[in-house]
């Protein structure tokens, strides 16, 4: 396990190391690649990405938890990942409750996060993260939608005024 290492500028080469909290407790990664790693079920707590490619990597469940990702390439397959703006369990904590250690103020602004050549399968994207600084393959097959609920409630408002209620039901 590492846990609040440096690495700049290393590459990452086939290796294995899935079902882990490998990359936990902080840390920095810097201009690294991540090329062909099985990185399933990894979960990432809370390092800093900057500069990186994960290049055809099992990226299968694995989490990104309070990263902070900024400049970074992801090429390939992503299913059933998570991204969040910031550490999971802020403000759970026993420190953060005496104001020493607030995960909260670690905000992964996801600046320049490229996904342009990924296929995201079912990636879950929470807990206050900003998108509008990443880059997300074009098609049809994918929607960014900005402020999900207000949106949702909106769509049911002008279903809600189709005559037809067959057409309703199917919306």
């Amino acid at each position: 396990t590492f846990h609040n290492c440096v690495f700049n500028r290393c590459s990452f080469k086939k290796g294995f190391l899935g079902s882990s909290d490998l990359f936990g407790k902080s840390g920095e990664y810097s201009g690294c690649q991540f090329l062909n790693c099985d990185l399933t079920a990894v979960n990432f707590q809370s390092p800093i990405i900057d500069h990186c490619l994960f290049k055809d990597c099992n990226l299968n469940e694995t989490d990104f938890d309070g990263s902070i990702i900024s400049n970074t390439k992801f090429i390939g397959v992503l299913d059933s990942c998570f991204f969040r703006g910031h550490f999971k369990f802020s403000g759970a904590s026993l420190l953060s409750f005496f104001g020493r250690h607030n995960q909260k103020k670690k905000v992964n602004k996801m600046l320049n996060v490229d996904f342009s050549e990924a296929k995201l399968i079912g990636v879950l994207f929470e807990n206050e993260i900003d998108l509008s600084h990443s880059i997300f393959p074009e098609g049809d097959d994918y929607a960014y939608l900005n402020n999900l609920t207000d949106t949702v409630v909106s769509v049911k408002e002008e279903v809600l005024q189709w005559i037809d209620p067959e057409e309703q039901r199917i919306a």
